[in-house]
């Protein structure tokens, strides 16, 4: 038995080892054919259904699922022919039915206009007069196996990616208004201290745009530092006697205010990006000042 790199390196997908089949119309496959055919692609224990009309291949879906629907849109003249109008109204059936398995539909002859609405119900189409003994049969269904494959997994990522943000986004909100307490705390501390002298003073609203295009800055670049900018803003702060209190007031703030704007970013990393630069803001501002420049000895 050949194992899945052999596949591999001759450069052919490997098949998983067992693929649950579907097979509708009304002759029956050449099952030892196929089952040669799938072999050759690492598929050993493949499982087949056949089914003779459209009503039951319906029914079987009711109950079972599989890899891949294979439908055969001859008619010989026996029973319910299949025609490709009547083919198409089985493949708008199984999809309407909330099936998204793959579906292989095996003709003679095809028109642009049925060919164009097969392809709207992501049908797979192979024009032959070999049907069921068709060499292109076996790689169109490799195809259609590996693209439903990568089409859920999509899916299945994208989800995830969803959830991780729902729940970036929670754990940031949290964040958020757990610094929203920090700051009621603190005013109703400085309400009721001695040494506080008046209440907290609104930011200009030139120093709260600067600090609002800081705070995109950092949120977006990631990387990078803007020391000088902050520094920059620190002393101008410090100059007009804001306090630290005061200072996280305008942060919060305007980090609400710039939330809603930055697209796809985590929220964590926007709250997280933006408290490294209000700390660095705040402990700039604790920083003593440059020394002062000596008087001349003659002054008093």
């Amino acid at each position: 038995m050949r194992n899945e790199d052999s596949f591999a390196n001759e450069g052919h997908p490997p098949l998983p080892a067992t693929l649950r089949l579907l097979c509708v119309g009304s002759d029956e496959p050449s099952w030892v054919s196929l089952t040669m055919q799938l072999s050759a692609r690492g598929c050993d224990e493949p499982q087949f259904r056949w089914s003779s009309t459209a009503g039951e291949a319906i029914a079987i879906l009711r109950h079972q699922i599989f890899d891949c629907l294979i439908v055969s849109a001859r008619d010989r003249g026996e029973g319910v022919p299949f025609s490709p109008d009547q083919t198409l109204r089985l493949v708008e059936a199984i999809r309407s039915s909330g099936h998204d398995e793959p579906v292989i539909l095996l003709a003679e002859e095809l028109d642009d206009v049925l060919w164009e609405r097969l392809a709207g119900f992501d049908c797979e189409i192979v024009v032959t007069q070999r049907f069921w003994d068709s060499p292109a049969l076996l790689p169109v269904i490799v195809r259609a196996v590996k693209q439903i494959e990568l089409s859920r997994e999509f899916v299945k990522l994208r989800n995830e990616q969803h959830r991780r943000r729902q729940q970036e986004r929670t754990e940031a909100e949290g964040m958020l208004e757990h610094q929203r307490q920090l700051l009621r705390g603190l005013t109703v501390f400085a309400g009721r201290s001695e040494e506080a002298t008046s209440p907290a003073r609104a930011v200009p609203g030139e120093l709260r745009d600067y600090y609002r295009q800081l705070l995109r800055a950092s949120v977006m670049m990631g990387d990078g530092s803007l020391s000088a900018e902050i520094h920059h803003l620190a002393e101008l702060l410090a100059e007009c006697r804001y306090t630290p209190r005061e200072v996280f007031a305008l942060h919060l703030a305007e980090l609400d205010a710039i939330r809603s704007t930055l697209g796809h970013r985590s929220a964590r990393h926007a709250v997280t990006r933006a408290g490294l630069l209000f700390l660095e803001l705040v402990l700039s501002m604790c920083e003593p000042g440059p020394p002062a420049v000596p008087t001349d000895a003659g002054t008093v």
